[in-house]
C-alpha cells in the first residue's frame, strides 16, 4: 500500500457537470451512481467529490497536467501510482481497470497500457473517478479497483475551442486544439493532439545465482515517442426525451530507441563478454467507436439506455540487434518482430427507475467479446541482408473472451442512514489456442459478485461509511501463452496456460468531514487476495532467467488512507493524503519464497499560493511507497514538482512547470534475494525536465482560469 499526500489533486476546484445535464436535484432524489461516471453524488465546493461508492478529483488545478500525460495527472492523485515506465498500482495493487466514460478501451489493456499512460495529454480529461471498491454495476475485472477518466465536453452556447501548446528543455513537445458546438438539439465536440517526449535512460541488472554464476547488464537508451490523437463526439435530441449520441477517436503512438547492451557472464567455467546495438520501432494504432440511445420515460430519473462499442489496437514492435562484441554462434545480427490485435466489441443495456421511499433501482445486463492475435518471429544471421528466418522465435497465439453479465443495485435512505446493495453475475468464457505448438484450450465459468454500500450522516458536516465488494482478476492474454520468448539476452518468457484468476475480497470502512474549504478523510481497508498471479524468476544455464507467472497462495493488504485540505490564509490552499500498508505475502505451496510481509508507507501533498489575481504558483510533493514482491523488494523514492500560471488577460494563459525540481526520483530500484539467486536492478533517467506552455481560448464567452478557490469566504 502507498501513503498518499497528494495536495495538487486534492486542491483542484470543484468539478463541473457537461452543460448539457440538467442541475444536480436535491439530496433526496439525485440520482444514483451510474456506470458512465458522468454523475457523482454529494456535490462539494472544493476539487474533491465523493459518492456513496467512490471519489472524483478535477484535473484543472494540476499544472503538471495541464502540459503533461494522463499518467503524470494520475500519479498526483491519492492511492494512486505511475512509475517512470508507465506501470499503474492503486493502494500497491497493480491490477487495476482503467474506463473511459465508464466503458473499457482497448488503450488501456494489454502491453499498450503503459505506453498509452505515457503519452495521452491529460488536458483531454476532465476529471478522474477512483473506485477502490467498485460496485455490481461495473465490470467485475480488476482486483485493484477502477479508475474512470472522464473526457472533457464542450461547455457554453455556440462555438467554443481552445488551442495549447508547450515544450520542454528535453525536446518534449506537445500542441492540442479543441473545438465545440452547442445548439438546441446538436451538440459536437472534438480535439486533436500532437505529442513528441524524449527519455534518456540507463538499466543496470546484477545477478548471482547458485553455482557461482553471476552476469551483469548495462543497458543505455534513448527513446522518442511520437502521439497523436483525434476524437469527435456528438449528441443529437431526436425528441424531448429521446438523445442519440456517437463517439469516434483514433491513436498512433510510434516509439523509436536506439539503445546499447553490454553483457558480462562470469562462472567457474570462465568470463563472457558481449555488445550488441538496437534499432527498435514500436507503433500502435488505435481505434473506436461508440454509440448510444438514451430514452427518458415517465418521471424523474427514469431511463434506458442502450450501447454498442467497437474497438481495434494494433501493436507492431520490431527489436533488430547488430552484435559488435560476443555474437552468437548464429551469427552477429537477430531481430524480433512481436505482433498483436486486439479487437472489443460491446452491447450493453442499462435501465433507471425510482421507488417508493426516495429508493432506486438501477439494473442492466453487458455482453463484451474480446479478441487477441499474437504473431511473433525472428531471424538470425551474419547481417541483416544475409539474415534468415529463426524457426525457435516462431509463435502464433489466439486468445478469446466472451464475457456475459447482468447486474442490478437498490438504494434507499432510512433516515440518516443510505443503503445500497447489488449483485453482478458474470459468465465467462475463453478459449486460447497455442497455433505454433498445437493444442487448444476451452475454460468457462460463472460466478456472482455482491457489493455493499452504507453511507450514514452523523450531522451536516460529518459522515460515516462502509463498504464490501467481491472482484476478480483474469490473467492477461499473453499471460497464457506457454511458448517462450526471448526477452532479452539474457532472460526469456513463457507464459502459463494454468494460471487461476485471483479471487478479491476489498472491506472499507470511512469517516469523512467536510465544512466549508476544509476537508478531512480516513479510510481502513482490508483487501483479501486468493490465487495471486506473480511473476517468477528462475535461473537457466549461462546466465540467463526464466520470467513465468505463477499462482500465489494468498496476499492480504490492510492499512489505513488519510487525506485532508482547505485554507491555511487567505491566498493559500493545501491538500495533503497519505497510507499506510500492511502487505503479507503467504506463497502457500509454492517453494520460491517464506511468508514476507512489511509495511509501505508514502504520500504525496501540494501548496497553492493565489499570489494575485494573475498569479498562482503549485508546489508538489510525490513519495512512492516501498514495494514487496514474493521475491524480493524496492525502496521508496520521491520528487518535488513546482508549477506556475500567469493570466495574460481572459483568453490567453501561460503555464510552467518543474518535473522532479532536484532530480530525487531519477533512480528506481528493485531487488530479489531468494535461495539461489540475488538481482539488484536500477533504473536511471532524466527525470527532471522543465515545461512551458500557452493555452489560448477560441469563440464563444472566454471562461475563468481554473483555481484553487475552494469557495470560501
Amino acid at each position: 500500500m502507498i501513503v498518499s499526500l497528494d495536495l495538487s489533486a486534492l486542491a483542484a476546484p470543484a468539478v463541473q457537470e457537461p452543460a448539457s445535464q440538467t442541475p444536480a436535484p436535491p439530496a433526496a432524489s439525485r440520482p444514483p451512481n451510474r456506470v458512465d461516471g458522468v454523475v457523482v453524488s454529494a456535490p462539494s465546493k472544493d476539487g474533491v467529490r465523493s459518492a456513496i461508492d467512490r471519489r472524483a478529483y478535477s484535473l484543472s488545478g494540476d499544472l503538471q497536467a495541464t502540459t503533461g500525460s494522463i499518467g503524470d495527472a494520475l500519479g498526483n492523485l491519492p492511492s494512486v501510482e505511475v512509475d517512470a515506465q508507465g506501470n499503474l498500482a492503486l493502494r500497491g495493487d497493480p491490477n487495476v481497470t482503467i474506463l473511459v466514460d465508464g466503458k473499457p478501451s482497448g488503450l488501456f489493456n494489454g502491453a499498450g497500457r503503459a505506453a498509452a499512460l505515457q503519452q495521452l495529454p491529460a488536458n483531454q480529461y476532465d476529471r478522474v473517478e477512483i473506485i477502490t471498491n467498485p460496485p455490481a454495476a461495473f465490470n467485475a475485472n480488476g482486483s485493484g479497483g477502477v479508475i474512470n477518466l472522464i473526457s472533457k465536453k464542450a461547455h457554453g452556447a455556440g462555438r467554443t475551442g481552445s488551442l495549447q501548446a508547450s515544450a520542454s528543455d528535453k525536446g518534449d513537445a506537445n500542441v492540442s486544439a479543441s473545438l465545440g458546438y452547442n445548439a438546441n438539439k446538436l451538440s459536437l465536440n472534438g480535439d486533436l493532439t500532437v505529442r513528441r517526449d524524449v527519455r534518456h535512460m540507463t538499466i543496470s541488472d546484477n545477478r548471482r545465482e547458485a553455482g557461482e554464476v553471476e552476469s551483469a547488464n548495462v543497458r543505455r537508451a534513448d527513446p522518442s515517442t511520437y502521439t497523436g490523437t483525434a476524437h469527435v463526439a456528438a449528441d443529437y435530441d431526436l425528441d424531448p426525451r429521446t438523445k442519440l449520441s456517437a463517439e469516434a477517436h483514433v491513436m498512433q503512438l510510434d516509439f523509436l530507441s536506439h539503445p546499447n547492451d553490454v553483457f558480462v557472464v562470469r562462472s567457474p567455467a570462465g568470463q563472457s563478454r558481449s555488445a550488441r546495438d538496437e534499432r527498435r520501432t514500436n507503433r500502435v494504432y488505435d481505434d473506436e467507436i461508440e454509440t448510444q440511445l438514451i430514452r427518458k420515460m415517465a418521471g424523474e430519473d427514469h431511463d434506458l439506455t442502450l450501447g454498442l462499442t467497437r474497438g481495434s489496437t494494433i501493436n507492431k514492435d520490431r527489436q533488430p540487434y547488430l552484435y559488435s562484441l560476443g555474437a552468437p554462434a548464429a551469427g552477429a545480427y537477430e531481430s524480433f518482430n512481436f505482433d498483436q490485435r486486439q479487437t472489443l466489441t460491446r452491447a450493453s443495456v442499462d435501465y433507471r427507475k425510482p421507488l417508493p421511499k426516495d429508493a432506486k433501482l438501477t439494473a442492466g445486463g453487458q455482453i463484451e467479446d474480446d479478441g487477441y492475435l499474437y504473431e511473433n518471429s525472428g531471424a538470425r544471421g551474419a547481417s541483416a541482408a544475409s539474415a534468415t528466418p529463426d524457426p525457435v522465435q516462431a509463435n502464433r497465439f489466439h486468445y478469446g473472451q466472451v464475457v456475459s453479465a447482468v447486474y442490478a443495485t437498490l438504494e434507499r435512505p432510512f433516515g440518516k442512514l443510505t443503503v445500497q446493495t447489488g449483485v453482478r453475475v458474470e459468465h465467462a468464457r475463453i478459449t486460447t489456442g497455442q497455433l505454433t505448438l498445437g493444442g487448444e484450450r476451452r475454460d468457462s465459468d460463472t460466478r456472482a459478485f455482491p457489493s455493499l454500500y452504507l453511507d450514514y450522516a452523523l450531522d451536516d458536516k460529518r459522515r460515516l461509511k462502509a463498504s464490501y465488494a467481491q472482484r476478480i482478476e483474469r490473467p492477461d492474454p499473453d499471460d497464457l501463452n506457454p511458448f517462450p520468448s526471448r526477452a532479452g539476452a539474457l532472460i526469456v518468457t513463457a507464459g502459463n496456460p494454468d494460471l487461476k484468476p485471483e479471487e478479491t475480497r476489498g472491506y472499507e470502512a470511512s469517516y469523512e468531514y467536510r465544512d466549508g474549504p476544509t476537508y478531512r478523510m480516513a479510510t481502513l481497508f482490508l483487501r483479501d487476495i486468493r490465487d495471486t498471479v506473480t511473476d517468477i524468476l528462475t535461473p537457466l544455464d549461462g546466465g540467463t532467467l526464466l520470467s513465468t507467472k505463477r499462482n500465489l497462495g494468498r496476499k492480504r493488504n490492510a492499512g489505513l488512507e488519510l487525506s485532508a485540505g482547505g485554507r491555511l490564509a487567505p491566498k493559500l490552499t493545501y491538500t495533503t493524503s497519505a497510507t499506510a500498508t500492511y502487505s503479507e505475502i503467504d506463497p502457500g505451496n509454492l517453494t520460491v519464497q517464506a511468508k514476507r510481509s512489511a509495511v509501505l508507507v508514502g504520500g504525496k501533498a501540494s501548496l497553492n499560493a493565489q499570489m494575485s489575481p494573475a498569479d498562482l504558483l503549485q508546489l508538489n510533493l510525490v513519495v512512492r511507497a516501498n514495494r514487496l514482491t514474493p521475491q524480493g523488494h524496492g525502496p521508496a523514492y520521491g520528487r518535488i514538482n513546482l508549477g506556475y500560471r500567469r493570466k495574460i488577460d481572459d483568453r490567453l494563459f501561460l503555464v510552467a512547470s518543474v518535473r522532479d525540481l532536484f532530480n530525487t526520483g531519477n533512480r528506481i530500484r528493485d531487488f530479489i534475494d531468494q535461495p539461489g539467486l540475488s538481482q539488484r536492478t536500477e533504473y536511471s533517467y532524466d527525470s527532471r525536465r522543465v515545461t512551458i506552455g500557452l493555452s489560448y481560448a477560441l469563440g464563444g464567452k472566454a471562461k475563468k482560469a481554473p483555481s484553487f478557490d475552494y469557495g470560501g469566504p
